[in-house]
């Protein structure tokens, strides 16, 4: 993972908190899991999938033993029509 700290004021000593804290909370292991589809919206016992709206390799996301991603990509699809006639005018509300 990727995080840019450089503009905040942020210490050694923060940032070896800040992993030990990622250590100590699996965050590795979250972060596979929201990555694979599992349920990991506690209160709603529902997979995350805004993770499936940025999955431009289109590697199946597989909840409840369905692939989500032509569902994604078609509603994908569907919004980028609609902004296109916005945009271009063509659509008028």
């Amino acid at each position: 993972m990727l995080v840019d700290f450089s503009k905040n004021r942020i210490t050694e000593e923060t940032l070896a908190k800040l992993q030990d804290l990622a250590k100590e909370t699996d965050l590795a292991g979250a972060i596979k899991s929201m990555f694979s589809g599992e349920k990991i919206n506690r209160t709603e016992d529902r997979a995350v999938l805004h993770v499936a709206l940025r999955n431009r390799s289109n590697t199946p996301i597989v909840v409840d033993g369905k692939d989500v991603m032509p569902e994604v990509n078609a509603v994908l699809e569907k919004m980028k029509t609609f902004s296109e006639a916005i945009i271009s005018g063509s659509w008028k509300g």
